[in-house]
């Protein structure tokens, strides 16, 4: 499904409009600017209003947008593609995937000189370190979180919706990580621990809230986007 038709989908099933950060994360949208973009380029075509308002999810008096009457043609292409998407996608086939931001972070540290002697296989769950690598004589491990999906990783159920709302889940994945970084560092006390994550709006917010206590204990955090890209933060 397209950024556009998952933000039209969203506006579609909200009780009322919504703020640009707002639709940045319940589309999954790897920054806040994409959600941006589409919305005035929406606005300009009279699809959905765009003005100040509350927003209906955050409660904070900003732009907003809202669906005021959708044209038909339009619901009808965001269901069909919603409907697609349903039908051919499962968890692991999504960017965020923790299979997926593993693979990117390998390809960026290979790229950086790092040698990789280690990867957990994500599928499996297979417990340890996700990433090990070393360089200089220094040693990196990394634990990796994927962003909570919508739908179930297991294929038998992928076209089943979660109940669990994948920003309450993101916090619970990010906890996770936290407390099995400092558990590295207990365990490794002269290798450099780092946490990766998919680059999105709800771990940026979380990363941002817990950054005097992460520089107190050196975890560096390392964020894939969509195309592989990797920010060290």
């Amino acid at each position: 499904m397209t950024a556009q038709a998952r933000i039209i989908q969203q506006l579609s099933e909200l009780h009322g409009p919504a703020c640009d950060d707002c639709l940045s994360e319940l589309a999954i949208l790897p920054q806040r600017q994409v959600a941006n973009q589409i919305c005035r380029r929406l606005a300009a075509q009279n699809i959905i209003q765009r003005g100040q308002g509350s927003c209906a999810r955050c409660s904070y008096k900003k732009i907003v947008n809202a669906i005021s009457v959708l044209p038909a043609s339009v619901v009808q292409n965001a269901r069909l593609e919603t409907a697609k998407s349903a039908d051919s996608r499962t968890a692991v086939s999504e960017w965020f995937w923790e299979g997926n931001v593993v693979s990117s972070l390998v390809g960026y540290l290979s790229r950086q000189g790092w040698q990789i002697y280690g990867v957990a296989d994500t599928k499996t769950h297979e417990r340890g370190v996700d990433i090990r690598a070393s360089r200089d004589g220094g040693e990196m491990l990394i634990e990796v979180k994927g962003y909570p999906s919508k739908v179930y990783r297991n294929e038998a159920r992928h076209a089943e919706l979660k109940k669990t709302n994948p920003t309450v889940q993101a916090r619970v994945w990010y906890s996770e990580a936290m407390l099995k970084a400092m558990q590295l560092q207990n365990e490794y006390p002269t290798a450099q621990v780092a946490i990766g994550l998919p680059n999105l709006p709800r771990y940026v917010a979380l990363i941002q809230s817990t950054q005097t206590s992460r520089a107190k204990l050196g975890i560096k955090i390392l964020l894939v986007d969509e195309v592989g890209n990797v920010e060290v933060v």
